[in-house]
């Protein structure tokens, strides 16, 4: 499946980042997208200002932090050097350590508290904590420690 994250605006100003991929460069996890972009002025019903499209590498060390996975020392590479391209890399490496966070305790006491259980325990998530996290080319492998009140 194709993930597509689609910015706000209107029809002059739009951003996406198209076909993702994540892996591992130097130890730090690495995004890969096409960046795809307008920042316009609509002006008698036609676009006017800029826009491009353009591979993008963004680059960060991921870390635990109230209870969600983030990134921070974030670096944005483009594969493109204009203009355009820098200014989309200056606001990407600015917003992702703000804007990205993936919850990954909320999705642990999801898996361990909700559901039906046969045995008709409760099952409560206690004390959930990361302790490390190691970026591999094809996996992120984390450390955790976590206490689980069965009653």
């Amino acid at each position: 499946a194709d993930a597509t994250s689609r910015g706000t605006g209107t029809h002059c100003s739009f951003a996406y980042l198209e076909k993702p991929s994540i892996d591992a460069a130097d130890g730090r996890l690495r995004i890969r997208a096409r960046f795809s972009g307008r920042s316009a002025l609509d002006v008698f019903g036609k676009c006017v200002g800029f826009g491009d499209d353009f591979q993008v590498d963004i680059i960060g060390e991921p870390y635990f932090d109230r209870g969600a996975i983030r990134l921070r020392g974030v670096e944005v590479r483009s594969g493109s050097g204009g203009f355009y391209a820098r200014r989309v890399a200056a606001a990407l490496t600015a917003s992702v350590p703000e804007q990205f966070s993936y919850p990954l305790q909320a999705e642990m006491r999801h898996a361990i508290e909700d559901g039906s259980h046969a045995d008709g325990q409760v099952r409560d998530l206690r004390r959930f904590d990361v302790k490390r996290i190691e970026v591999r080319p094809d996996a992120l492998v984390l450390a955790m420690g976590f206490e689980i009140e069965i009653r």
